[in-house]
């Protein structure tokens, strides 16, 4: 049983009310570092380092104001270390007890972040992260039944034992991606780099900004001598639910997907999230980008419209109920290229795709065409299925290929 065979059995009601029916109570987390209006970023980062949350609530006398994110921080150049947090705050709506899971895991992907206030009576009682969305996941009996690669993602960004800590900060700004594998010549995986690694070590050279830092000596400093030890990974074939239970004990956001010894994928929680998101009820197609940092509104505008006119061919074959697409960029030969890693949850299955482009526009319309091609193709094997009476196993669509995903698509510095 798979992603497909989920809804083709109709047992979505069911996995949805196994998950709604954990309550916020069993995730919340109640100890956790709240800064102040005037607090340093400095501050923040230590209690990120120390706490291992990406983003810390602001709060004044016990009420919540935003957001201070490990994200802003590293992507904007104009914070420094003695910037007050209030003038970097984000706006991240929060939560209260009574919000169900699947709507806790869309917050969490509309506002691309990894943790949410809880509210009761204007006041802040917890968090709840995406680590508490993965806990949920691991315990969920029907999510047992999905293999791993059918929800892990492409390309793999790495970095290599002699890269730097510059090499580090640049791919988590560039790739939209703030944990990433180490690995060896030979694509074994040696361990990771993290929030907690960079922070380390900025402050050990303690620059008055970020950028400073990039520029100074210690952004020189070799990952081997940084990295984490452990180099985790998980099988192709494992299923969702220990793969996920291993991320937790773990405390990992990543593993590298291995098949026959080489890495085919990456596994993180945000695709668990994606996952428990994408079991909402809706009554209109979801549809969130991330990483559109930078990228200014007008084009913002052209790529959900470019959703809603070309979206509707896949309605011809069968109904979209999520699709999200992550935007990163890439260097090939020396020149910058967009990537857009789009995945779809649908009634007639789960799709994914990877496309890459110079204008983002046009990427983003050859991504939907790909999801398009990818719907045909499964009614065609749907009918050729119901004719011969044999069962079309359920596999997962897009750049990795079908069940075994032998195109490794990757990018190092």
């Amino acid at each position: 049983m798979g992603l497909n065979d989920l809804k083709d059995l109709k047992t979505l009601s069911s996995l949805r009310s196994q998950i709604d029916g954990i309550s916020v109570d069993r995730i919340i987390i109640r100890d956790f570092p709240t800064l102040e209006y005037n607090d340093k970023v400095k501050n923040a980062m230590i209690c990120m380092k120390e706490s291992g949350l990406q983003e810390i609530p602001l709060v004044d006398n016990g009420r919540y104001l935003g957001m201070i994110s490990y994200d802003t921080i590293l992507k904007n150049t104009e914070v420094n270390m003695n910037t007050g947090v209030g003038s970097i705050v984000k706006n991240i709506p929060p939560i209260s007890k009574d919000t169900e899971i699947t709507k806790i895991a869309e917050d969490l992907l509309v506002n691309n972040c990894r943790q949410l206030a809880v509210i009761e009576n204007d006041t802040l009682i917890g968090l709840v992260s995406r680590n508490g969305i993965v806990r949920v996941a691991s315990n969920i009996s029907l999510l047992k039944e999905i293999r791993t690669w059918e929800m892990m993602s492409t390309p793999v960004y790495y970095l290599k034992p002699e890269s730097t800590m510059r090499d580090a900060i640049e791919i988590m700004r560039r790739a939209n991606v703030k944990t990433i594998p180490i690995m060896n010549d030979k694509e074994i995986p040696l361990g990771a780099i993290g929030m907690r690694e960079v922070i380390d070590c900025i402050e050990r050279y303690d620059p008055y900004i970020l950028d400073d830092f990039v520029m100074m000596d210690g952004a020189d400093i070799r990952l081997d001598s940084v990295r984490t030890e452990n180099a985790y990974t998980a099988e192709w074939d494992s299923d969702l639910g220990s793969t996920s239970k291993m991320m937790t004990e773990l405390n990992t956001s990543m593993l590298p997907i291995m098949d026959e010894g080489f890495v085919v994928g990456v596994l993180s929680k945000y695709d668990i999230v994606e996952l428990v998101s994408s079991c909402r009820v809706r009554d209109a197609l979801f549809v969130q980008y991330s990483g559109l940092e930078g990228i200014g509104n007008s084009t913002v505008d052209r790529l959900y419209n470019d959703v809603s006119l070309l979206m509707g061919d896949v309605y011809k074959y069968c109904k979209p109920e999520s699709f999200t697409i992550r935007i990163s960029k890439d260097i090939v030969n020396d020149i910058q290229r967009f990537c857009l890693s789009g995945r779809v949850f649908a009634e007639c299955g789960t799709f994914q795709s990877t496309v890459y482009g110079d204008d983002l526009v046009q990427t983003n319309r050859d991504l939907i065409e790909t999801i398009r091609v990818h719907a045909a193709d499964l009614e065609k094997e749907t009918d050729h299925s119901k004719k011969t009476g044999r069962k079309t196993r359920s596999v997962r669509r897009g750049s990795a290929g079908s069940n075994r995903a032998k195109t490794r698509s990757r990018f190092s510095i």
